[in-house]
């Protein structure tokens, strides 16, 4: 019998810990897409797109509040989304902006992930120094270096995903030396670096409906007839599939 309820106590402590790392992973991945939407949020409101709701997660309600720039704010029950949903008259005022406008629109998510990810790897190696573990000139070193790592993480985030990850890299471009005893989990903090670069670099394939598909539409409307536009649209629709 004590053994049966050792092994049940052991059970119950697996299963506490794997909805633990499942409600981190989620709530991380929202922290990321809102990071994203509120980029395009942002963009919209300075261009005079006017926004009807600005919601994190999908499905019912739980929370709303009517901001003082006119949109609401919607708190979801499922944590797995992010959007923001312009007016009837938001949408037209989008549509006649000019091309710049709406590309920097669409850029804006992507620039939101970068930004936040890198913050958060100058975070990270900010408490490196203060730990004595890392000099202040590698700090800067590694400050400076980090847009081209960003770059070589795109690279090795395409490959990896075109071959369905056949091909994989033992580089990582952020190791960061923390000291073990830190007074909290870094996971977090690692897991949304991750999460936010992924999102950033994924969200800027022309791929329909991501961010990079949005702009490379936009782009060749200018120049595709409205039927070499619908052609394009289905191709990229049936190579999406």
């Amino acid at each position: 019998m004590r053994l049966i309820g050792r092994a049940f106590l052991e059970g119950l402590e697996t299963l506490a810990v794997n909805l633990l790392a499942i409600f981190v992973f989620l709530l991380v991945l929202e922290a990321a897409m809102a990071a994203h939407e509120y980029g395009h949020l942002t963009e919209m409101q300075k261009r005079g797109v006017e926004v009807g709701e600005y919601s994190l997660g999908v499905g019912p309600a739980f929370y709303q509040r009517q901001m003082p720039s006119g949109y609401t704010l919607s708190l979801r029950v499922i944590p797995i989304m992010a959007y923001v949903s312009p007016t009837d008259a938001g949408n037209a005022a989008f549509e006649s902006l000019p091309l710049n406008d709406k590309l920097m629109i669409f850029f804006a998510g992507v620039r939101n992930n970068l930004i936040s990810g890198l913050l958060a790897v100058f975070a990270l190696l900010f408490i490196s120094v203060c730990q004595s573990r890392m000099s202040l000139w590698k700090f800067i070193a590694n400050v400076a270096l980090s847009p081209l790592r960003v770059l070589l993480w795109l690279f090795q985030f395409t490959i990896q995903a075109v071959t369905l990850n056949r091909v994989k890299f033992e580089w990582r471009p952020f190791r960061v030396p923390l000291s073990h005893g830190a007074c909290f989990s870094l996971y977090p903090v690692h897991l949304f670096i991750t999460l936010s670069f992924m999102l950033g670099f994924f969200n800027l394939w022309p791929l329909s409906p991501l961010d990079g598909g949005q702009m490379f539409l936009t782009i060749a409307a200018q120049e595709l007839s409205v039927i070499e536009m619908a052609f394009l649209k289905g191709a990229i629709f049936l190579f999406t599939v």
